[in-house]
């Protein structure tokens, strides 16, 4: 998924299985917050990361992404299928 438009040009790929967005490129963040608590994350590629922080992020016009897991050393962005569905009002179809 490209969003090109007045806020983040990056790739972002729609993980139907993701719990939580995550990115690794803090200057999309705002909003950035050091948490109090450790969260711990399993990766897709099979590595355990240690998140210390997390924000929002403005992926479009009309969309912002809330409580996204910063992770500088994974080199992909993934948005929570449930995540945007839940915190958006977004419709979602997978089809051929």
């Amino acid at each position: 998924m490209h969003l090109n438009d007045d806020y983040n040009f990056t790739t972002w790929i729609i993980d139907s299985g993701a719990t939580n967005h995550m990115c690794s490129k803090i200057d999309l963040f705002f909003d950035i917050k050091t948490l109090n608590k450790l969260i711990f994350v399993n990766l897709p590629d099979g590595t355990k990361k240690t998140i210390t922080q997390t924000g929002s992020i403005q992926i479009h016009s009309s969309i912002t992404i809330l409580n996204v897991l910063f992770i500088p050393d994974f080199q992909h962005n993934l948005l929570a299928v449930n995540k945007l569905i839940q915190t958006n009002g977004l419709l979602i179809n997978f089809d051929e």
